[in-house]
């Protein structure tokens, strides 16, 4: 369980708040990690990575500018189509073919979704296969809120349709009291912060305590970014929640 001992420690410590600046950038925390994972653990890291880039694919494909930085692939690999994983690789298949979703990016965090939970069951991930649930179940509770309000067809958004989702509604009611959007982001990401210091487990330097610090650290440097010339717009499309 002290496997990543030396790592852990040369890593720096998160923001007190979000907002706060990061000691370091997310592309550079990520760069140390891919440095320094054991072969036995890099699938797992770099299937919790690909999570930025399918975000920055959805972005890419829609004609948007913004990136993040720290996943594996770079805006030139996206931009020139080369090395994609294979859940791109697959969602890019079915776009050719048409997806009949109202948002076809659904479908793209569906195969994600899908990939990054079977990998985190295969090495038996405990954080990834509690948090990535979660997200999963979050990200399904807010599309049923917005579907309603809306009117649609929830059958056109949701996602893994096979699991059973846990109930969420008591977060879902707390979140209907926010006062405006950028309030709203932030009550989510300060709930994500909760449920990964509930899935990280008691051993410090595990494998699952370096996943856990990379998710911290990915929900910080969005808020950093707020110190900068962002639209507000842009920072609250990410992961599929909007």
């Amino acid at each position: 369980m002290g496997q990543y001992y030396y790592l852990m420690t040369m890593l720096p410590p998160a923001p007190d708040a979000l907002g706060e600046g990061m000691p370091l950038g997310f592309g550079e925390i990520t760069a140390l990690v891919k440095r320094n994972v054991l072969a036995e653990h890099a699938e797992l890291v770099f299937a919790h990575l690909h999570a930025v880039d399918a975000f920055n694919w959805e972005q890419a494909d829609q004609g948007r500018s913004l990136f993040r930085e720290g996943g594996l692939l770079s805006r030139e690999e996206l931009a020139g189509a080369g090395r994609l994983p294979d859940f791109i690789g697959r969602f890019k298949e079915e776009q050719e073919r048409g997806i009949h979703l109202e948002y076809p990016y659904d479908r793209l965090w569906e195969l994600y979704y899908s990939y990054a939970l079977d990998t985190a069951e295969r090495f038996g991930s405990r954080f990834l296969v509690d948090f990535l649930g979660w997200e999963v179940d979050l990200r399904s509770g807010l599309l049923a809120e917005r579907v309603r309000e809306a009117g649609g067809n929830l059958d056109d958004h949701s996602i893994l349709k096979t699991r059973r989702p846990r109930d969420l509604s008591d977060l879902l009611e707390r979140l209907k009291a926010q006062r405006n959007p950028l309030q709203a982001e932030r009550f989510l990401d300060e709930e994500r912060l909760r449920r990964v210091y509930l899935c990280e487990g008691v051993h410090g330097f595990s494998i699952d305590a370096l996943l856990a610090y990379i998710t911290r650290m990915e929900i910080y440097s969005r808020w950093e970014r707020m110190n900068e010339d962002l639209d507000v717009e842009a920072f609250l499309w990410h992961g599929g929640t909007k």
